[in-house]
């Protein structure tokens, strides 16, 4: 802390020093994150921010109409635990770090506010745009951007439509920030300054007329940005306008813990991502794959979370130590970080395992699913605290005492990297409310108690039976009353990751469920869940138990019974 202390101390009384200088300074002292100090100290220092939310799939923009000579005075850190949603993702800044600026990238974190001051932006040939030769304001750097002196250091000044600059971050912990732009608005013409990454943009603020000279700060809400090395464009839109640019704050809004009683009262009712990842040998088998539009749509359908079902099996090596094949890895991280930048709950599975189920006593698979779990815990553990993890779907063939030994070992796993994250846990079988009544607890203050229903099954799956009396909706109910009793007893709350009702048994595809008994019995597993407090995923598989047309993006009649209940 000395070294840096001392670093940041000597840096922040050379803010007039030329940037060569200055990296030069920095390589001398370890390469420091950031070069100044004080309150424009480079290309990252903490900086004190209120924390706001706003829902937007791309990023919502609010201005502030308070202005100072400079927007970064400000040198405290400030700490944020606010949940908001989302926008575009992106999971890897990829090789664009190799031709970083001098100084190393600025570090994006959870607990306190992020400045990353405008002139230094990355040094590639492609790290920045200016449509005019020279820099005009003749300060810090010798390329073709318009740098000026300002009050309390400099900023970049003249930035006309289409030209940009680039910036490189390292994000500790995925998730949804409030980002914020010290911008000098033009006098006569409005503006926006548009964010993106790896070609995806993540939202635009608008920067309205003002014939003031002072720096005012503007601010996109909701942005989802992804884990690790990360490289963010800030591109100048609008016509016949010139703006400044001071600094950008980045302050992260997730929470960085839930508790499980607070997750769940939050998830409401959901949705799987079925017959997708799980489909095996490979994704699009069973049913088309992963879209990024599917998640935006079942957000403004108003679902409140998203399991994603995955099978490991086909894309892990047979031979220790197990490895699971990297583009798989990659590709599944991504479908999460789709997920997550909608800012609901999202829940990673292992789901058609049946090597592992019908083989349990076989200590070689029990040595390659740990690994698994070893390497989803180990490349997930950055990720927002809502994404949770579920230990194994269905575990039919297993006994309750293979289940008791299979989930304190996993939770074990993940706990090396993942001490607080949300872990969700079932009992054997197809996992009904029995199955969870006479599994063992792990001792464990981040669990969720999870069963599964489409009781009874002659009507929910074969469509052999009718479904609507009254004791219907008794016999259903009481399997959430059931459930309800565990949950107050143990003080773990539940919830219901799978529940549907088939439009025709897939086996027998003659065998056709009614239409209005369905939507009663959908509804019903609804209504009961949010008036228990669970959370429930109705199960979509693209197929018999389709809701969302995912090739059409439209939705099925059941969409509006599903999301009814949700708060």
């Amino acid at each position: 802390m000395f070294l840096i202390d001392f670093t940041r101390t000597v840096l922040g009384s050379m803010r007039k020093l030329t940037f060569l200088k200055c990296a030069l300074l920095l390589c001398c002292f370890a390469g420091l994150a950031a070069c100044g100090g004080g309150s424009d100290g480079g290309a990252a220092s903490g900086s004190s921010s209120s924390s706001s939310s706003s829902s937007s799939s791309s990023g919502s923009s609010t201005s502030s109409s308070s202005s100072s000579s400079s927007s970064s005075s400000s040198s405290s850190s400030s700490s944020s635990s606010s949940s908001s949603s989302s926008s575009s993702s992106s999971s890897s800044g990829g090789d664009a770090l190799a031709c970083q600026h001098e100084m190393a990238p600025a570090l994006l974190s959870a607990s306190a506010t992020t400045m990353v001051q405008a002139e230094y932006y990355d040094t590639c040939a492609s790290s920045a745009l200016d449509n005019t030769s020279g820099n005009s304001g003749g300060e810090l750097r010798t390329d073709d951007v318009d740098i000026v002196a300002i009050a309390d250091g400099y900023a970049i000044t003249d930035m006309q439509p289409g030209e940009y600059v680039e910036y490189s971050l390292t994000v500790q912990t995925s998730g949804l920030f409030d980002i914020s732009f010290a911008v000098q608005p033009h006098a006569a013409n409005a503006a926006g300054l548009a964010l993106s990454l790896d070609g995806s943009v993540l939202g635009t603020v608008d920067i309205a007329a003002n014939d003031s000279t002072a720096f005012g700060e503007y601010t996109l809400n909701g942005v989802y940005i992804s884990d690790g090395a990360q490289v963010i464009r800030v591109t100048m839109a609008g016509e016949g306008a010139a703006i400044g640019l001071d600094s950008i704050a980045f302050n992260y809004t997730d929470n960085i813990v839930y508790t499980p009683e607070n997750a769940v009262l939050g998830m409401g009712i959901g949705i799987n991502l079925g017959n997708t990842l799980d489909a095996f040998p490979n994704e699009g088998d069973w049913a088309p794959a992963a879209q990024e539009y599917y998640f935006k749509a079942y957000k403004d359908a108003g679902f409140r979370h998203v399991r994603i079902p995955a099978t490991w099996d086909d894309h892990t090596a047979d031979t220790a130590p197990y490895a699971v094949n990297a583009a798989r890895m990659d590709r599944t991280e991504q479908i999460v970080d789709w997920a997550l930048a909608q800012g609901y709950f999202v829940i990673l599975n292992a789901h058609h395992e049946h090597w592992l189920k019908e083989n349990y006593g076989n200590q070689t698979y029990r040595d390659r699913f740990d690994a698994i779990w070893q390497q989803i815990a180990e490349r997930f553990k950055n990720k927002s605290a809502r994404l949770m993890f579920e230990i194994l779907n269905e575990p039919n063939g297993m006994t309750v005492a293979d289940v008791d030994d299979l989930n304190p070992r996993i939770l074990d796993i993940i706990r090396e990297t993942n001490p607080t994250r949300l872990v969700v846990f079932s009992g054997n079988g197809y996992t009904p409310v029995d199955a969870l009544l006479a599994a063992a607890i792990p001792n464990d203050d981040y669990l969720i108690g999870n069963f599964h229903s489409y009781d009874p099954w002659q009507f929910g799956g074969q469509c052999v039976r009718s479904w609507g009396t009254e004791q219907d909706y008794t016999d259903l109910e009481n399997i959430y009353k059931r459930a309800n009793t565990w949950s107050e007893q143990h003080d773990i709350p539940v919830m219901v990751n799978e529940f549907g009702a088939a439009h025709y048994d897939f086996t027998a595809p003659q065998n056709v469920c009614n239409q209005q008994a369905r939507l009663a019995y959908l509804g019903a597993h609804a209504t009961f869940a949010i008036q228990y407090g669970f959370g429930a995923s109705v199960w979509d598989d693209g197929g018999s138990f389709e809701v969302y047309k995912r090739g059409e993006n439209s939705w099925r009649e059941a969409k509006d019974v599903l999301v009814a209940p949700n708060p």
